[in-house]
């Protein structure tokens, strides 16, 4: 049962790698500052710029951050197999990185684009791969 335990970490890990290389592309948050005229001036940055974050759209930075922080858990669990608390902790962190994640595609339609909805595919797919692997914990940690 480790062994698919295992199988589920390094797939999330992978995933986690995918989106994060997605992150850096510069061309996966739109921001939109307004023209007089009425048609805005659409500038694009990578999720780890901090000009979103000054116009006060902080979900693209809470995404890159937590999704190097479930790369740490997850290396961090699969050298420690049997802890349940990283287990309990990289899920939690998972989710909220899913949640950081459908924010960004779900708060301006201009965020709209292949990046974007990579970046949510690949995060809620590791999600899913990490409450698996945290499920067989259970089962092996029963029997």
């Amino acid at each position: 049962m480790k062994i698919k335990q295992r199988i589920c970490i390094i797939l999330a890990i992978i995933c986690q790698m995918g989106a994060l290389l997605l992150e850096i592309i510069p061309k996966g948050v739109v921001l939109a500052l307004a023209k007089p005229d009425g048609n805005p001036d659409l500038y694009t940055y990578n999720y780890f710029s901090g000009m979103p974050a000054a116009y006060a759209f902080t979900a693209p930075i809470l995404t890159g951050i937590a999704t190097i922080l479930l790369i740490l858990l997850c290396a961090i669990w699969l050298l420690r197999l049997n802890n349940k608390m990283i287990g309990k902790a990289t899920a939690g962190v998972s989710l909220l990185s899913v949640l950081f994640s459908a924010g960004v595609v779900l708060l301006t339609e201009y965020s709209r684009n292949v990046v974007t909805f990579g970046v949510v595919a690949l995060i809620a797919g590791s999600l899913v791969l990490i409450v698996a692997a945290c499920f067989i914990q259970k089962k092996v940690s029963t029997l």
